[in-house]
């Protein structure tokens, strides 16, 4: 029903508002549009989650190369990159440090050592067909024809190709077990058109649909691209979500929760706080927390440690460990201990981080480090 103005009021009418009409004409186009902008924007990218960021400092690296070993299908320091690139942006760690330049180096301010290697015997762009997306590129490309270019309609299916990121204590004490792998598979992958087609090809998709169209020499290099970007965000994820289990696992036997979740720790008047728990394996024989330059600010000992532990009763105490336990991933090892640290008063004058060392098993301490936020 139309809407009217007093004639007196010098306002324009208002008209009533017609109704929001969606034809598949414009969901296929909004659609083309999404991927457009998705490629324009480089790729997926993994989305910052501090409540499950880790609390430490890790060194990416390529993987040391064995002599006689064949040539890996994908260069190790650009897949390195792109997973020092992601953990970075996801703010999966304090501090993520590019291992490029720094060969065989270790800074000691570093943690853990994710060490990346590729394996597998190439992509085999050779391998393709036509994906579901092809009903829609299809009916894009008799609409539109140039956002058709940008839908993935081909799947190639010959890669066998799996990334590997590895996390080491950087101390290099104990075993050579890592405390993590994060295995990233690199096959079925899709490619639109802008990203295998050869250059006569987008001339003929004048006259024919772009999911007929595929040059594998220009597949190989697309595929080459979306392996990076494929493990610049599932390295980051895997991180996130399996870390308090394998360190659970590991040598180290331990993993810290900052209470509020995150990396940081709040600084006042030159005084730093630290508060959260500590989840282990067992009970903990040792804790020290140490300034920039590695002195101690405070040292705890297994019988301080065990009267700090958190009961399983009361509710305060079964919440802890309620949320404690939500961290770990399905089929994970469960906590033996849980223990509460609200440490005040720490100086950090003129320091960026605290490192905090944490014993489990006294022969591989756990290493966390502990960005300062907050007044100096």
């Amino acid at each position: 029903m139309p809407f009217h103005m007093h004639p007196d009021s010098g306002r324009t009418p208002l008209r009533p508002l017609r109704p929001l009409r969606v034809s598949c004409a414009h969901l296929a186009l909004l659609s083309a549009a999404a991927a457009v902008l998705l490629a324009a924007c480089g790729g997926p990218q993994p989305a910052p989650d501090p409540a499950r960021a880790v609390p430490a400092a890790v060194l990416v690296r390529a993987a040391p190369r064995n002599p006689g070993a064949p040539e890996q299908p994908l260069d190790p320091k650009a897949v390195a990159l792109q997973v020092a690139e992601g953990l970075e942006k996801a703010g999966a760690f304090t501090e993520v440090i590019s291992g490029e330049g720094r060969e065989g180096e270790v800074p000691p301010e570093a943690d853990y050592i994710c060490e990346v290697s590729v394996r597998g015997s190439g992509f085999n762009p050779e391998d393709s067909q036509a994906t579901d997306m092809a009903f829609l590129s299809t009916f894009v490309w008799f609409m539109s024809l140039f956002p058709a270019w940008w839908i993935p309609d081909r799947v190639y299916t010959g890669s066998d190709i799996e990334a590997r990121a590895a996390f080491f204590p950087a101390s290099g004490e104990g075993s050579n077990r890592p405390v993590l792998v994060e295995w990233v598979p690199l096959n079925n992958m899709t490619l639109g058109l802008v990203d295998r087609g050869a250059t006569w090809q987008f001339f003929l998709t004048l006259i024919l649909p772009p999911f007929w169209m595929d040059s594998p020499p220009r597949a190989q290099s697309g595929l080459e691209s979306q392996a990076l970007s494929k493990v610049r965000v599932a390295v980051a994820d895997g991180v996130r979500g399996d870390w308090p289990g394998a360190a659970l696992g590991s040598e180290e036997g331990c993993f810290l929760v900052l209470d509020p979740p995150g990396t940081a720790v709040p600084v006042r008047e030159g005084k730093a706080g630290i508060h959260g728990w500590i989840a282990a394996r067992a009970p903990l024989s040792e804790l020290e927390v140490l300034d920039g330059g590695g002195k101690v600010l405070r040292s705890l000992d297994a019988a301080a440690l065990k009267a700090l532990a958190v009961s399983r009763k009361g509710t305060e105490g079964r919440l802890a460990w309620r949320d404690v336990e939500d961290r770990l991933a399905e089929g994970a090892p469960r906590p033996g201990a849980l223990v509460r640290l609200d440490l005040e008063g720490l100086p950090v004058t003129g320091d960026r981080a605290l490192r905090m060392k944490v014993s489990v098993n006294p022969r591989r301490p756990a290493s966390f480090t502990l960005r300062l936020e907050g007044e100096p």
